[in-house]
């Protein structure tokens, strides 16, 4: 059979299938993936992220893997595919995929998951479940800065929604190097699953305002964080994972 035609009928599945993915993020526009316009002025976060740490981190860095992850991808089958598929399933064999559409696809989520109304908290099933798995919200926020902080070098923080063999699904949290990302992670089985919420902490992230103090830039960023859009993407994966057992790979 074409390998188009095989392609063109994952594709198909992917699109059924999807689980948390978010559409603007996750698939092709006009045969490339598009470089998103944040939903705020690049100043809506101050004084927690300065300005100009958005322009950079968005303008250069977000659009640098932007580019970068086309090129893997533009002319081939794997355009068809959703970016979570194409991570999910091509990074472990190609280094390129790996960094630039990881970069991509974290950050596309990352503008999503800040706002400018500052000082939110978790609400609904959500606030319930994090109030099960970690016992209060207090302890979850003071775990998930712990993952954050002992980050060496590069990467990012997740909470996720995973799902293991006989048992209920929970949140966890965990941490990834560089662009990795917990939908293809092999390193650490609990942080395979559903992205509910991520924190980059690369250097580029804070270093203009914070410097070397990346403690005080994850404390800060609390108060920008759009638990709105965790609650719509931790209710999609609760529903998907009712209908279908989540590919943990």
């Amino acid at each position: 059979m074409n390998k188009y035609i095989i392609f063109f009928f994952l594709a198909v599945i992917a699109s059924v299938n999807s689980s948390s993915g978010d559409d603007e993020c996750n698939h092709a526009i006009g045969g490339q993936f598009p470089y998103t316009a944040l939903e705020y002025p690049y100043n809506a976060l101050e004084p927690f992220i300065i300005q100009q740490t958005m322009e950079l981190h968005h303008d250069k860095h977000y659009k640098a893997y932007t580019d970068n992850c086309n090129a893997a991808v533009i002319n081939t089958p794997l355009v068809t595919l959703s970016m979570e598929d194409i991570i999910r399933d091509y990074s472990r064999q190609n280094t390129k995929i790996r960094n630039n559409c990881g970069g991509y696809y974290n950050h596309c989520l990352f503008w999503k998951f800040m706002q400018g109304n500052q000082n939110q908290l978790p609400e609904g099933k959500l606030m319930k479940h994090i109030q099960k798995s970690f016992g209060n919200y207090d302890s979850f926020v003071e775990q998930f800065e712990t993952a954050a902080s002992s980050v060496f070098g590069s990467g990012w923080a997740w909470l996720v929604l995973t799902e293991n063999q006989g048992e209920d699904q929970n949140l966890r949290i965990c941490s990834t190097p560089n662009q990795d990302s917990p939908l293809f992670n092999q390193n650490d089985q609990q942080c395979k699953g559903q992205i509910i919420l991520l924190l980059d902490v690369w250097e580029h992230a804070y270093y203009l305002q914070y410097f070397n103090v990346r403690a005080n830039y994850i404390n800060n960023w609390w108060s920008v964080v759009n638990w709105r859009y965790a609650e719509r993407r931790y209710e999609k994966a609760m529903e998907y994972s009712k209908t279908k057992k989540i590919d943990l790979l």
